[in-house]
């Protein structure tokens, strides 16, 4: 599942954006493209998440209709 991450740099303010993996990201420093210091994500946007959603459920669990 790949996930894009909007990203500020703190040292000359820069946004940008990121496609990887979750587990890519925890285990990566990001550094800025422009400046080259490190960058942070930036949560006042809102970042996009691609979900496969393969849930099956019994007719009745969760509310839900039957999804079979």
């Amino acid at each position: 599942m790949i996930n894009t991450y909007p990203m500020q740099c703190d040292s000359c303010g820069h946004k940008y954006e990121i496609e990887m993996k979750v587990s890519e990201y925890c285990n990566t420093k990001h550094l800025c493209p422009e400046c080259g210091e490190e960058a942070r994500r930036d949560f006042s946007v809102g970042g996009k998440i691609q979900v496969n959603d393969q849930t099956r459920w019994r007719k009745g669990e969760f509310g839900g209709e039957d999804r079979r």
